[in-house]
């Protein structure tokens, strides 16, 4: 009996139907019960208005009896001693002279007919009666007690409720029980025959099931024994034709499984009915596993052995092949090897057999491992896009990842983009002074602090050298780009401690937008790179913001290194020369060879735009090498004809010095075809040159200075000065900047300065050459000083070849005619 209710109660249908029952039910009682409430309520309020009404005549037809109907007095004693009298009042036209216990609503007196009334708590009932008192009119205000009405009305209510919970209880009991028998019963045997069926299908008729009844669930019954009449001879007559199929695929199977298994890949064997596979030897060893100990199913393949991220694509590529979709599938993924470790395979097979219905009923395959072919890729893959130093994305990543980062854009998937371009400032110094090994240190350092800068806001990567770029998507406001550039230049300026080393680097940024900026990677990395530049030459550590300006800026500088280059492949130079002249002589006893550019449209342009766009087009070599020769012939020729002992002095470059071709062994031939002796040559060096005096550039000064060639150190004092500096050089002349000469007329600390350079040059076995001379004062004083030559605008200005000729023509002539040379008269040349 429990199982039946069990039964009963875990059937669907029987709930279904059984709260269909219990709703009707319900239904039908409220339509009843409503109306009924309502007749009941008024009943009790009319027994209660006639309760009233009742008391009030009883007392009134006593009262006559006695005669004492016109005393609203004796009214009052009689109603107080009444138990469901809770309150009255006796009233007349003006106002109430008689009260008792609750407060009454008098409100009513004056009406013709007033109606009893009900409070809001169905607890009290006044009604409101004339009475005549002689002539004068009263009015009787009566509150009774009707709360036990209330109660009743509820308990009227309780019962009702009750009726239909018994009634809905017992219908749906009925109802459920009769419903079960009848049809349920019927249906659930059909139900597990089937199920039985799909379980064991090789046997149909051994779930035949018996005809109760003649009726719709009858005509089920012999409809289903008739199904498993038609599969039982279905499956006769197809494993008839299997066999026969079978006979003649057994032979090429096996020779198809030796061929798989002979070539030392994996083989496997699934059914997907029932989802059992086999693994052969080879490719459990594969995986680590012994026979026995491994996975039987595909769906346990699948969930333990599979690569989770590898599960999506590797079931849509099988779906795919059992559909029928593709002749043979193909696939790589990663399985777990016993040892915990991912294993890369590659998945080959095919369908080999298919059911009546068309669907796959034998899968076979191989499993090959190509770990070591994945292995290969990725470090390809590496080696092509990864920075070997730093492990930083390099050129070519970056390139791609900005296109992608643009293609997304332009999907309006993200905001704009902004491209950072940084350099590291004096790099090249600690890569020169420490080599390259302290060098790749601090890149690696600087990359592992840029990188953590710009962690969860872009990728950074590193373009070569000490040359980064930084990409921002989605990068809306000036305030977060201005965070991570000003966090890159404080990390990056903080100090970089490599073995007991320490270094300070900073770094300049360019920062460009796009598409504000650009509409294309390679225009973003000029534009940025152009910020970047324009960084530099605003002192370093810090960022600028690409605009317009800087691209004119940058038109403007690239149309003059092209007009350079072809200047120099025009000989569109020329050599201008500057008279130094000896204090002690007041003879011109020098020239400097100074570079100027006979410009087609600008006219002559002189060496300080010259020089920096030669130096940093490299050009300088090239043009360096040409002012030597077009000075040295020169020079040759006014040696021959006015002054044997003249000397020239060629300004150089330190770029001239850290190049490959060795300058001084051209320069030493070049001069032995003029026949000028190599003491004739002074040449000029600067201050930063001394900063960076390594083998190369030690070994080219040594070679002028051992073949006679003099050396002259050229505005001192306008950079890193120092004594040590002075005493290995050695140098034979020492140039006074003319900043320091210009000031020393009533400048008493600028004069002093002055003096003690020469004095130091004196103490280091150098002559003095003071730039920059424009009046007599200066003039006197330096001389005054120990000052060994002069050199100004008070003397002469750069001029051609044919005027400086014309100071020598003057000066020989002076001297064939012994006239004096008055000291400091020769700007009347």
């Amino acid at each position: 009996m429990t199982s039946i209710i069990k039964k009963v109660l875990s059937s669907r249908l029987n709930l279904k139907i059984a709260s269909t029952v219990m709703l009707s039910i319900v239904l039908v009682e409220i339509i009843i019960l409503v109306p009924s409430l309502f007749t009941e309520k008024h009943h009790k309020e009319m027994m209660a208005e006639s309760h009233a009404s009742i008391l009030i005549s009883t007392l009134e037809s006593s009262l006559q009896y006695e005669n004492k109907v016109s005393d609203p007095e004796i009214y009052s004693r009689l109603l107080g001693h009444h138990e469901l009298v809770k309150g009255y009042a006796v009233c007349n036209m003006t106002d109430c002279p008689i009260k008792f216990g609750e407060t009454v609503n008098t409100s009513n007196i004056k009406l013709k007919s007033p109606a009893p009334s009900i409070s809001k708590d169905h607890t009290r009932l006044e009604t409101t009666k004339q009475i005549m008192s002689g002539n004068d009119p009263y009015w009787l205000v009566l509150r009774t007690d009707i709360s036990s009405f209330k109660e009743e009305l509820l308990q009227h209510i309780i019962n009702i409720l009750g009726l239909i919970a018994l009634i809905c209880l017992f219908v749906t009991v009925t109802t459920t029980a009769g419903l079960y028998w009848i049809v349920l019963r019927p249906i659930q045997n059909l139900k597990g025959n089937i199920q039985n069926l799909l379980a064991d299908p090789k046997n149909p008729l051994k779930y035949m099931q018996r005809i109760h009844s003649d009726d719709e669930i009858g005509d089920l019954t012999k409809t289903f024994n008739r199904l498993l009449f038609d599969i039982n001879n279905y499956q006769e007559a197809v494993e008839s034709a299997q066999k026969e199929v079978q006979k003649g695929l057994s032979a090429s199977e096996a020779r198809w499984k030796f061929a798989l298994e002979g070539s030392g890949d994996g083989v496997w064997d699934w059914n997907p009915v029932s989802d059992d596979i086999y693994f052969s030897k080879q490719f459990l060893n594969a995986l680590g596993y012994e026979e026995g100990e491994f996975i039987t199913t595909m769906d346990k393949w699948t969930t333990e052995v599979l690569h989770p991220k590898d599960r999506p694509s590797c079931s849509a590529t099988m779906l795919k092949h059992l559909k029928g979709d593709t002749d043979f599938f193909s696939m790589e993924h990663r399985v777990k090897h016993k040892d915990g470790r991912w294993v890369w395979t590659l998945s080959r097979g095919m369908v080999i057999s298919r059911n009546e219905l068309g669907l796959a009923a034998r899968v076979v395959g191989t499993q090959t491992d190509i770990t070591s072919h994945k292995d290969a890729e990725a470090l390809i893959w590496r080696q092509a896009n990864i920075d070997l130093l730093t492990g930083l994305p390099n050129r070519r990543l970056f390139q791609s990842e900005l296109s992608k980062s643009i293609q997304r854009y332009k999907r309006k998937n993200i905001g704009p983009i902004v491209l950072m371009l940084l350099d590291l400032d004096n790099f090249k110094t600690i890569n020169d002074t420490h080599g390259h090994q302290f060098g790749d240190s601090l890149l690696k350092e600087a990359a592992k602090r840029l990188n953590a800068c710009v962690k969860g806001h872009g990728i950074a990567a590193r373009l070569g050298g000490d040359e980064f770029t930084v990409v921002l998507e989605d990068a809306k406001g000036k305030d977060i780009i201005a965070d991570i550039a000003d966090n890159v230049l404080s990390e990056l300026a903080r100090p970089f401690v490599i073995g007991i080393e320490t270094f300070h680097v900073s770094a300049s940024i360019g920062i460009t937008h796009y598409p504000e900026d650009a509409a294309d990677i390679d225009t973003l990395i000029m534009n940025a790179d152009q910020a970047m530049y324009a960084s530099k030459e605003n002192g370093r550590n810090r960022y600028n913001y690409f605009s317009q300006d800087m691209r004119t800026v940058a038109k403007n500088r690239m149309r003059s290194i092209n007009e350079l280059r072809e200047a120099y492949k025009e000989e569109q130079f020329e050599v201008y020369y500057q008279p130094i002249i000896d204090f002690e002589s007041g003879k011109i006893v020098k020239a400097e060879a100074l570079l100027r550019w006979n410009h087609p449209t600008r006219g002559i342009v002189g060496a300080d735009e010259v020089i920096p766009l030669s130096e940093e087009t490299g050009l300088i070599v090239d043009i360096g090498n040409w002012v030597f020769q077009k000075g040295t012939k020169q020079l040759a020729e006014w040696q021959q004809k006015y002054e044997p002992n003249f000397q020239l002095s060629v300004n150089t470059s330190p770029i001239q010095y850290y190049h490959n071709d060795c300058i001084v062994n051209d320069w030493y031939a070049y001069m032995d075809t003029l026949g000028v002796d190599y003491t004739s040559l002074v040449v000029e060096i600067t201050e930063n040159l001394m900063l960076d005096l390594d083998g190369k550039v030690r070994a080219k000064l040594d070679a002028f200075r051992n073949g006679g060639v003099q050396l002259a150190l050229d505005d001192f004092g306008t950079g890193y000065s120092s004594l040590a500096y002075l005493k290995n050089l050695k140098s034979n002349y020492l140039k006074i900047d003319r900043s320091f000469v210009s000031n020393i007329v009533g400048n008493d600390k600028n004069l002093a300065l002055c003096l003690e350079i020469i004095k130091i040059a004196h103490i280091f076995d150098m002559q003095v050459i003071a730039e920059g001379i424009e009046t007599q004062e200066q003039a006197w004083l330096l001389s005054d000083g120990g000052c060994d030559f002069a050199q100004g605008y008070f003397y002469s200005k750069p001029v051609s070849a044919e005027v400086f000729e014309t100071y020598l023509i003057k000066q020989k002539g002076d001297d064939d005619h012994q006239e004096s040379r008055p000291l400091l008269a020769a700007n009347h040349l």
